[in-house]
């Protein structure tokens, strides 16, 4: 089983031990003797042979907190209660109905006792594991870095931008890196529900020696300006203010200063690269290589929100349930008729190929109903015709959505920095690039899917020896880790950036010759 502890769990845990609770000061005592911290593997007897269990402890002052990991049951990162009593321990995992009760051996490697789960009672001995390396960077008390205030000014409208910056201990001098937002308002982690994209990476990368910078958007947490006016040149202007601000901090390295940018704020930061802010290296996740329009036009949501998923919506879903159901209806019709297997699989196959027909005629009109909301938008320089028209248009194809929902999107696709990003042409800055370049896609990104995007950059950035290209599989837009990794809480997935982008941008920054 592969147990993926990354530091961005860090959070994550912490919400664990809210759940498990405090141990007593007797039980705090005893495990000072005698830790837990640690994974314990065990064999749980089954009727097809064995399944493994995986439970991964965690001890802090006053504190102990317990995951529960089972494949063969589908149960991942499950809150566990643990306690000592003498020699004794015990662990509950209440929320499935599992528990264990047994005493640890006298060279502290097993615990010997019985597996509870439900009415089934087996003997069960857990065995040490260790303590790895990346279990101990996520549960260390306090995390080995600085976090401090921090604020530049904006170029173009001395807008005040409010962030963290994040400085390992140690005398440094550091390298540095600045974190840049995708398109639209972000606060400075990058915040999507219990997802938060660069306050995960900041946590990381701090980790990994690296003075990190973020800062809360136009408009958004304590920055000041206007998220709506704001454009791709004004943004990079800021970025070349923001490095030329890390590099007059005492405990970095001003000649190691560089980007990461995720989505449109990897675009800036090459924008940013061909123009004065020449940084040491930039880091490129999820960029678009082609203009913002036809980006926009060919995206499943361009909205920014699925819109589409109205009663509108809801029904065509129905509708392909039910001809899934018919078809596999008609499927055991033919069987009893005396059809034979190679029949059957025929028929399925045509069933099969007329959905995939119409979700492809479903998307087509979907992309053509996107690309002409664009052109409006483009096209038409008042913006409160332009809202009426995309109102009516957005009506028309969604006629069940919240009218205040539809007033909202016309507003935001009309803005001046969406109307920008809609003429961004990324490409004719790619030459002027000469740092270091990391071009980072998830395989399975379908916002900037990596074809063509991956490719038109490389192909810009074709001069710049010193550009590379990644593809990370089973990794999406939002560098998320696949669903299967995810942290559990109270019964709820967490999502995780992956390890593996992780671990990418750490071993390309350890590779860097400064």
């Amino acid at each position: 089983m592969k147990m993926n502890f990354a530091p961005s769990l860090f959070s994550g845990l912490a919400l664990v031990l809210a759940l498990t609770g405090p141990v007593p000061q007797a039980v705090a005592q005893s495990a000072a003797r005698r830790p837990l911290e640690g994974i314990w593997r065990g064999q749980w007897p089954a009727a097809t042979g064995t399944q493994e269990v995986v439970l991964t402890v965690v001890e802090r002052t006053g504190n102990r907190l317990a995951v529960l990991d089972a494949d063969a049951q589908n149960l991942r990162r499950v809150p566990v209660r643990t306690a000592l009593r003498a020699d004794s321990v015990f662990f509950d995992a209440d929320r499935v109905n599992q528990h264990f009760a047994g005493v640890r051996t006298p060279d502290g490697q097993q615990l010997r006792g019985t597996w509870r789960r439900g009415s089934e009672r087996q003997p069960l001995t857990l065995q040490f594991g260790g303590v790895s390396e990346a279990l101990q960077r996520v549960l260390v008390a306090a995390p080995p870095y600085q976090a401090e205030p921090a604020a530049v000014v904006a170029p173009a409208d001395n807008a005040r931008l409010a962030g963290t910056l994040t400085v390992p201990e140690g005398a440094g001098p550091f390298p540095a890196v600045l974190l840049l937002s995708d398109f639209g308002p972000d606060d400075r982690d990058a915040r999507r529900g219990n997802y938060q994209l660069l306050g995960s990476l900041a946590d990381y990368l701090a980790r990994q020696g690296f003075a990190v910078l973020r800062l809360d958007d136009r408009g958004v947490g304590q920055s000041g300006g206007t998220a709506s006016t704001s454009t791709v040149a004004q943004r990079a202007a800021d970025v070349t203010q923001a490095l030329a601000w890390l590099r007059t901090q005492p405990r970095l390295d001003a000649t190691r200063v560089g980007i990461f940018g995720h989505g449109e704020g990897g675009n800036v930061a090459l924008l940013a690269a061909a123009g004065m802010a020449t940084p040491a290296f930039v880091i490129a996740a999820g960029a678009s290589g082609q203009t913002g329009a036809a980006l926009l036009a060919a995206q499943p949501v361009m909205y920014g929100k699925e819109l589409g998923c109205d009663t509108t919506e809801a029904a065509r879903q129905r509708q392909r349930l039910a001809a899934q159901a018919r078809a596999k209806a008609e499927a055991n019709v033919m069987r009893k008729e005396g059809a034979n297997a190679a029949q059957v699989e025929t028929y399925l196959d045509q069933q099969r190929l007329r959905q995939k027909v119409a979700d492809r005629k479903y998307l087509d009109a979907s992309f053509k109903h996107q690309k002409a909301m664009l052109e409006i938008v483009r096209q038409t320089a008042d913006p409160a015709l332009a809202q009426t028209i995309l109102t009516n248009m957005m009506r028309q194809r969604y006629p069940n959505l919240d009218p205040a929902d539809v007033q909202t999107t016309a507003r935001q696709l009309t803005t001046p920095a969406y109307k920008d990003f809609l003429t961004f042409d990324p490409l004719p800055a790619l030459a002027q690039v000469k740092c270091p370049v990391l071009l980072l896609f998830g395989a399975e990104d379908q916002q900037v899917p990596p074809a063509p995007n991956a490719d038109l950059l490389l192909n810009g950035l074709k001069a710049n020896k010193l550009a590379i290209l990644r593809r990370l599989a089973g990794v999406n837009h939002a560098l998320q880790a696949p669903e299967d990794e995810w942290l559990f809480i109270d019964g709820r997935p967490q999502p995780l950036v992956s390890p593996e982008a992780e671990e990418s941008l750490r071993d390309w920054l350890q590779g860097l010759k400064f």
